[in-house]
């Protein structure tokens, strides 16, 4: 996902935007097949940051053949978007390796933006339960998964793949949290605060030039 502090709905809560963004598959493909942009306040607090999120369409194993989907994705951050404050580069709790699609959506970021998109991007844990089984099952586990440990585990990952030089910052949204749990509120609050916090303390990139991402994979697709 994408995120961008500039105004240009719901809340991320977990709860359905209302332009359909975020709607989660329960079979083994993708839901997002375009480019998805919806707003709202934070936490839908109006006192807080108003906020525009953009969720990613998932891309096949082979980028060259998604070029709809690339250049809906370039001519909506190009032409509607504008200005990208955060990359949110999100794994599941039990991924241990990244997925061809994602490998796909990251070198694609790299073409649009440059490696500087580094700067603005952060970790993001999904499906982190933050009650006291779940818990206990991580500790449990050889060894016990801790947020430190996964999350220096995908910055080993990335520095030997994309060579990222800084360690990424990592937050552990649960957007399915119990409610009348003072500590998983607590937990849901500290963590969307931190995104928040990142959001706005990164320049923020502009996509007017990132048109040069489609004609790299188009040379790219002649050359096969």
């Amino acid at each position: 996902a994408v995120v961008s502090t500039q105004s240009t709905r719901e809340n991320y809560e977990g709860e359905e935007f209302q332009n359909g963004c975020f709607r989660v598959s329960t079979g083994l493909d993708s839901i997002t097949k375009d480019t998805c942009a919806d707003q709202g306040y934070w936490l839908g607090d109006p006192d807080i940051q108003r906020f525009t999120v953009i969720d990613t369409p998932g891309f096949g194993d082979k980028l060259v053949e998604e070029e709809k989907t690339i250049e809906n994705l370039v001519t909506t951050l190009r032409d509607q978007i504008k200005y990208v404050h955060v990359f949110i580069i999100a794994f599941k709790q039990t991924d241990n390796r990244m997925t061809n699609s994602l490998r796909s959506m990251i070198s694609l970021f790299e073409k649009m933006f440059g490696t500087k998109f580094w700067d603005n991007a952060i970790l993001e844990a999904t499906h982190w339960n933050h009650g006291l089984d779940s818990e206990r099952i991580r500790q449990a586990s050889q060894p016990p998964l801790t947020e430190k440990f996964w999350t220096d585990e995908f910055n080993r990952i990335l520095r030997t793949e994309y060579n990222v030089k800084k360690d990424l910052k990592s937050i552990f949204i649960d957007t399915y949290y119990h409610h009348e749990s003072e500590h998983e509120t607590e937990v849901f609050t500290n963590n969307s605060q931190e995104l928040l916090d990142f959001a706005l303390s990164r320049e923020a990139f502009q996509c007017k030039d990132i048109e040069i991402a489609l004609t790299e994979i188009r040379q790219l697709q002649n050359s096969l």
